[in-house]
């Protein structure tokens, strides 16, 4: 596999251990003027009874090779987004974010073998963060580097790790280092067949002599080709994932999860269940 960001080293095991599982109510509408303008509404009720809604204009400007959105939500959160790609293999954005009052400025390059990205989020109060990653792969092996530092009142190295990476199109194995090597661990990722699909994560603090290794495992299951799934996911802190997904019809996907605490099944607070539904206009 070529062209793989350092975000995408490990995605597909965390993408199948940690979506679709919903353990609030959210409702989400997308929709698309003549124009190519897009929508997207969102409204969720979390436990506590508390409702967020949010509303997301994107445009596309394909001769400039532009995207324009825009991200506001019931909690006066607003975040303004201008993406680039006019040139092969690069991509720009810049992003304005009032709930931390910072700019940020990203930059993306990908190539066959290597991939880059550099970043700097300045204005913010706590100070100018820089960041960056890279990512070399030969034949499947991807060996990737990512960082971030905070230049501020307190100067550091905020994040510092480390992957090293298999993936084809049916299998992605990873170890990794991070939290500046004070956690270890590694996924597994594996589309049995065009149905069935498997994910584990393993992790250890080596800080926190105190706390145990931590393993998730999952399973997904395709029942048809019209995105009907099933999905079951278990960790060793006792908890225990389920949900299935339908799509009813073409403008209505529909999710419903729970997650129960298998140490304490009797107590009140430790089960959690939500319901997902996305309509596509």
């Amino acid at each position: 596999m070529s062209k793989l960001l350092y975000a995408d080293l490990g995605k597909k095991s965390t993408d199948l251990l940690t979506k679709d599982f919903p353990d609030k109510t959210k409702v989400e509408i997308n929709s698309r003027t003549p124009n190519g303008i897009t929508f997207q509404v969102t409204g969720t009720r979390n436990h506590d009874g508390s409702i967020i809604g949010s509303v997301q204009p994107k445009v596309i400007l394909a001769k400039q090779a532009t995207t324009l959105s825009l991200n506001v939500d019931t909690n006066k959160n607003a975040k303004v987004e201008a993406t680039v790609e006019k040139y092969p293999g690069f991509k720009g954005t810049i992003t304005a974010i009032n709930e931390t009052e910072s700019i940020k400025g990203d930059l993306e390059y990908k190539s066959d073998r290597f991939t880059f990205t550099t970043g700097i989020e300045a204005l913010n109060p706590k100070g100018t963060t820089l960041s960056a990653s890279s990512v070399v792969s030969h034949e499947g092996l991807s060996l990737g580097v990512s960082g971030e530092y905070l230049i501020g009142d307190k100067t550091e190295f905020k994040k510092a790790d480390a992957v090293l990476a298999y993936t084809t199109p049916e299998l992605q194995i990873t170890g990794f280092a991070r939290s500046k090597g004070s956690i270890f661990g590694a996924t597994y990722f594996q589309r049995v067949n065009s149905d069935i699909s498997l994910a584990a994560e393993f992790s250890l603090d080596t800080k926190k002599t105190d706390v145990a290794p931590k393993l998730a495992v999952g399973v997904s299951n395709n029942f048809d080709s019209q995105g009907t799934q099933g999905k079951i996911k278990i960790d060793t802190e006792g908890k225990l994932w389920l949900s299935y997904s339908q799509r009813l019809n073409q403008w209505l996907k529909f999710t419903v999860g729970t997650s129960i605490n298998a140490n304490n099944l009797g107590a009140s607070g430790n089960h959690q269940t939500g319901v997902s539904l996305v309509f596509d206009f």
